[in-house]
């Protein structure tokens, strides 16, 4: 008889069964442990309100995400479908000096070396933030755009960026410019920065970059700016209507600071040696500020036609009233500081009436009118050389004192109350 002896099939059947039990044990723990990952993920557990506070504050605050998480994340590409927010790492990565930021611009070839070292410099002083980065606008329509960083005095960093045919924009050039210049100015940066002139009411800068434009249309702009309370749109304030090789215009878009509403002005350049701002088209801003300040009434605006030419700055007074508001004295307060930049230059203040009350009662109130004016200017420092007063009564006026059926029409004669301010003399 062999030494091996073969166990017959019933002796295995303990094996099996046991085998069997241990397999069903492993696949329901598995289930369970699994089963419970489930419900972690659909039902995390409750945390406390500052724990969740902070998971919020983790996804969108920069100041918990690195910068150099940030940047990482855009892979460091200067092409992008955004690029305000390509601009917003690149300023804040300059900002905290992020070696991986310098070196991509310094390989891209957009900035040379000297101007790099300049912006990494004014990084480390503090003088780069958000605060001073916008979006200029577009020299061609969809395909070329700029942003800027603004400094003191006029200095400025351009980043100008191309569209390519994927639809992404690529950062090609970073241009330093000041206000001496050291490189030619383009028709979009006469453009900007005359608009940005009037907004902070520079006018010795607005006037050496225009030519033929009216001081009265200049001054008038600068009210509205001022009055209306508008800003340039954040988004792409300046749209190119053309360019040519000695002409071109842009729609600048404005928004009024404690609404919605907007308006646009034309801007037209022209090109002889240099490129000046030649003309500014204010028809569609007038109707929106006279929409908001005087109940839609196109004629009440600070800015009218003169009828012998050119652009007349008006201040409109109540009935019988000589007395300055202290809605006025602002605005004279911008026509004295566009008049002191040019002491030479005479101005004729014109005083009106309206129909009602005696021509002698009428002239002596519009001569009045026109004293008040003249006094508020000289004492904001306008020479009297350069000051005309005359009053007119009420025979110069701009709408009808009466309607064609020959009744009253006080709308005429609210126009008519007023003085004129004539800066072209």
């Amino acid at each position: 008889m062999s030494s091996y002896s073969q166990k017959r099939p019933s002796d295995r059947k303990p094996f099996i069964w046991i085998a069997s039990l241990v397999l069903i044990l492993v696949i329901l723990l598995s289930y369970y442990q699994c089963s419970n990952q489930k419900k972690e993920i659909v039902n995390p557990p409750e945390v406390s309100a500052p724990h969740k506070k902070l998971r919020i504050l983790e996804a969108t605050n920069p100041e918990v995400i690195s910068p150099q998480e940030t940047l990482r994340s855009l892979s460091f590409s200067l092409e992008t479908s955004d690029p305000e927010e390509l601009m917003k790492n690149l300023v804040l990565g300059l900002a905290k000096q992020d070696q991986d930021v310098i070196q991509s611009l310094k390989k891209s070839g957009s900035v040379t070396e000297a101007k790099l070292n300049l912006l990494t410099q004014l990084a480390s002083e503090g003088k780069l933030s958000m605060v001073n980065l916008r979006e200029v606008g577009e020299l061609k329509l969809r395909r070329q755009a700029r942003w800027a960083i603004d400094l003191e005095e006029g200095e400025k960093f351009y980043f100008e960026f191309n569209r390519k045919e994927n639809n992404q924009w690529k950062l090609e050039q970073v241009i330093h410019s000041n206000k001496t210049g050291d490189t030619p100015k383009d028709v979009l940066e006469i453009a900007d920065r005359f608009l940005q002139a009037t907004l902070r009411q520079d006018f010795a800068l607005a006037q050496s970059l225009s030519e033929g434009i009216s001081d009265a249309k200049i001054a008038g702009l600068c009210i509205l700016f001022e009055e209306g309370q508008y800003q340039l749109r954040k988004k792409n304030p300046l749209r190119p209507m053309f360019l040519r090789e000695k002409e071109a215009g842009f729609i600048t878009k404005v928004v009024s600071k404690n609404s919605e509403d907007r308006a646009e002005l034309g801007v037209l350049l022209r090109r002889e040696k240099e490129w000046k701002v030649n003309e500014v088209n204010l028809d569609s801003l007038l109707a929106d500020y006279t929409k908001r300040h005087a109940g839609g009434d196109a004629y009440y605006s600070p800015l009218i036609k003169n009828p012998a030419g050119g652009d007349t700055i008006v201040i409109f007074f109540e009935f019988d009233e000589s007395t300055l508001s202290l809605r006025q004295q602002h605005q004279l307060k911008i026509v004295a500081a566009l008049l002191k930049v040019d002491q030479k230059k005479k101005i004729v203040i014109s005083g009106h009436t309206d129909s009602l009350g005696t021509n002698d009662y009428n002239t002596g109130l519009s001569s009045n009118r026109a004293r008040q004016v003249a006094q508020y200017l000289l004492g904001q420092g306008v020479p009297k050389a350069q000051i005309v007063t005359e009053g007119k009564g009420e025979t110069q006026p701009r709408r009808p004192n009466q309607t064609q059926e020959g009744s009253d029409n006080p709308d005429g004669r609210k126009v008519n109350r007023r003085t004129e301010i004539y800066l072209d003399f």
